[in-house]
Formats: structure tokens, sequence, C-alpha cells
């Protein structure tokens, strides 16, 4: 399912200088998370729909922080954006800790980036990709294809969530993405669009 991001050379973090602050951010919030549960229900067989549905409650958990629950006040300081990455490992943290409660396993994408997250379970062979990216990326559409070519490449064994990050008001990039999306055949290959306002207002 994922052999296209295998072949995408993505640039490293830093993790051990971390001068994004990224490691101190995904620590706070694995912290802050961890006396709350977000309970998904998983069957003992585990099936392609149960996953999706596990990854796009933890979207939507992490949607309601940032529009609902003040997160935005957090990554948006003074009502300036801190970084993508940042935002990145908040989410990863979220679903990390969700994941961890609930019996899942995930995985960072390949090549450590941040922006792309495998959900499993045991004892299945389905796996979700969950992709999440700033609405200033050029990319926003590419993104999408590459989710949706990764679908049709899986057999049945796969399906993908992405998750825009809205910072701004003007549409632009996402205004591109959502055409696409729209233009989309719905079928089983389609991937799931989660788009976050950021901004506010």
């Amino acid at each position: 399912m994922i052999a296209r991001y295998r072949e995408t050379a993505a640039k490293p973090y830093n993790f051990e200088e971390d001068p994004k602050n990224v490691v101190f951010w995904y620590g706070c919030v694995r912290s802050a998370l961890e006396a709350e549960e977000l309970k998904i229900t998983i069957p003992a067989k585990p099936t392609l729909k149960a996953l999706r549905t596990a990854a796009i409650s933890m979207a939507l958990y992490f949607q309601r922080s940032v529009e609902e629950n003040g997160l935005r006040d957090v990554l948006f300081p003074g009502g300036m954006y801190r970084d993508e990455k940042v935002v990145q490992a908040v989410f990863f943290a979220m679903v990390k800790t969700h994941s961890e409660q609930n019996g899942l396993a995930i995985s960072l994408g390949f090549n450590k980036s941040l922006g792309t997250i495998e959900l499993s379970a045991e004892r299945s062979n389905y796996r979700v990709l969950v992709k999440l990216k700033a609405s200033t990326s050029m990319k926003l559409v590419e993104y999408f294809d590459e989710l949706l070519e990764a679908n049709r490449r899986s057999r049945g064994c796969g399906q993908s969530l992405f998750v825009v990050f809205q910072i701004r008001k003007t549409f632009g990039n996402v205004g591109r993405l959502k055409e696409r999306y729209d233009a989309t055949p719905s079928s089983g290959f389609k991937p799931e669009l989660i788009i976050i306002n950021a901004y506010g207002g």
C-alpha cells in the first residue's frame, strides 16, 4: 500500500537537536493525554472499516481540540503559527496515545517524516494511512493523488485519511484540493478528507 512512500526521499528531521521543539511538544501532549481516554472499539478480528473509523475518530478528536477546546491558542501563540512539524508532532502524539489506549499499532512514515502515520492492528493485514499537512503546502493535490493511488494498489487492504491544517482564511491551495476531492468519484479508493479550521473566525 505504501510503496509510493518508500520511493519518496524526504529530508530527515534532526530529532537530537530538535531545532523546532518537535520532541518537546510531543512530550507535552503525551503527558496531557495519558489520563484522557478516547474509547475506540476494534473487533477481535479487525476489519478495514473498523480501522478507518478509528482513524477518523482520532482525527476528529484533534479537530475538536483545535477548533473548540483551546489547542489553537497553543499552536498559534499571539496569533503566530509555530511550524508544520510542531503541528504534526502534536497530532502524532495524540494518535499514538489513543492508539496505545485501544491496542492499536502505529508507525511513522518512512524517512522519519512526521507527516504520515500508518495505523494497523494485531491479527490483521489491514492498514490505514493518515497524512497531515498545513494548508501552506503547494502539493496538497499531489499528496491527495498519492493517497488515492496507494489505496488502489492496496488491493482492498488499505484506506487513507488526509488531514489539512488550514492556517489562513483564504482558500488557495485548500480550494484546489477541495475541487480535486469533489471531482474524484466516490469509491472504496477515495481518501477521506478532513479540513481543520486553525485560523479561527
